[in-house]
């Protein structure tokens, strides 16, 4: 959710961010400072006005990584496919999408399959896409209804037998963990539900750890088992507690060849992105905020809501993999709402990781 006051705590950065978002703020976090990132591209504004991209996904091409796609919903209308140039290449009028997720080579009812999957706020539901894995072209395969009052975030899971979950969220806090049992026709079957106490959106699922992270975004990150049976929620971090500001928003998982994964958080109300061990004792990393390049003439980017990361190697500049996130502002100049991609090799090297 976009989130235009920011807390009292942080009243100094709230004043100088809403004056002028461009300009970065020197922040410290448990005594690290906060990084300063530079975007590499950044994708062509999104058709519809005001508050309308919202979530990312990254399809990796496995012939040729510098054909991969991003995905990204436009809130308002549907769901946009860029090459890794940011130029639109399609664009499918399916509704008021807000979240998308993908995973490649699922098994599917005996068959494998690239899929995306969004929630649709139009007709109540998640729709489901299909993703051509030599061209990238991206296909609408069918809808799935939801009992939900809004659904709102979504994520993905590649369960131990290489199947298709989904994890979706309501606004009022009500989460469901869905099968997916066949492509044609369309048939789903639910696992589970369970509730977080307010409103989340973003999630990640480790398909290797088989852990979920939810986020709670007035609250924190979550993390519990993708196991059905089990619903216990344990608290990773918490808002106010010297990382995250409200809202929690987008969060996907980076794991290195060696093993090592980090989870990457939009902490949207002081325009940072958090980074955790997604695995051992989930210790925070770092901070890093993404400033403009005016050598590229390309802005930074301010309030976001979803993101998603990559540690396929994706072509020249991006061998160690990327991280895609909403832009909740673009400015200079001043367009509609677009995507900002950035190196995952800026990254680590700013914090210092694997």
């Amino acid at each position: 959710m976009r989130k235009i006051i920011l807390v009292a705590s942080l009243a100094g950065l709230a004043t100088a961010c809403m004056s002028d978002p461009e300009q970065p703020v020197d922040l410290v976090k448990r005594s690290i400072p906060v990084a300063r990132l530079k975007p590499l591209m950044e994708t062509v504004p999104v058709a519809s006005s005001d508050d309308a991209a919202d979530d990312p996904a990254i399809w990796v091409a496995p012939a040729e990584p510098g054909l991969s796609r991003i995905l990204g919903t436009d809130k308002q209308s549907g769901l946009a496919v860029y090459n890794l140039q940011g130029e639109l290449l399609q664009f499918l009028a399916s509704g008021r999408l807000n979240n998308v997720d993908l995973r490649q080579s699922v098994e599917v009812d005996g068959q494998l399959h690239d899929l995306a999957v969004a929630t649709n706020r139009t007709h109540i539901g998640m729709d489901i896409f299909g993703i051509d894995p030599e061209s990238g072209q991206v296909t609408q395969l069918g809808s799935w209804p939801l009992d939900l009052v809004e659904p709102y975030g979504l994520c993905l899971y590649r369960d131990a037998q290489n199947g298709l979950q989904v994890f979706v969220n309501s606004t009022d806090g009500h989460y469901q963990q869905w099968l997916m049992n066949s492509v044609d026709p369309l048939r789903m079957e639910m696992l589970r539900e369970f509730h977080l106490a307010s409103q989340p959106e973003g999630c990640a699922a480790d398909d290797i750890q088989h852990q979920l992270f939810v986020g709670e975004e007035g609250r924190g990150v979550w993390r519990l088992t993708t196991d059905p049976a089990q619903t216990e929620l344990v608290l990773i971090d918490e808002v106010g507690a010297g990382v995250l500001v409200a809202d929690v928003e987008g969060m996907d998982i980076y794991r290195t060849a060696a093993g090592q994964a980090y989870l990457v958080v939009s902490s949207q109300g002081d325009f940072t992105y958090a980074v955790y061990d997604a695995q051992g004792d989930y210790g925070y990393r770092g901070s890093f905020q993404i400033a403009a390049d005016p050598e590229r003439g390309i802005d930074g980017a301010q309030e976001t809501d979803g993101l998603a990361v990559s540690a396929a190697n994706l072509g020249p500049g991006l061998e160690q993999g990327a991280l895609v996130v909403q832009d909740g502002y673009n400015l200079q100049p001043a367009e509609k709402q677009n995507f900002k991609l950035v190196p995952w090799a800026d990254i680590a090297s700013a914090l210092g990781l694997e």
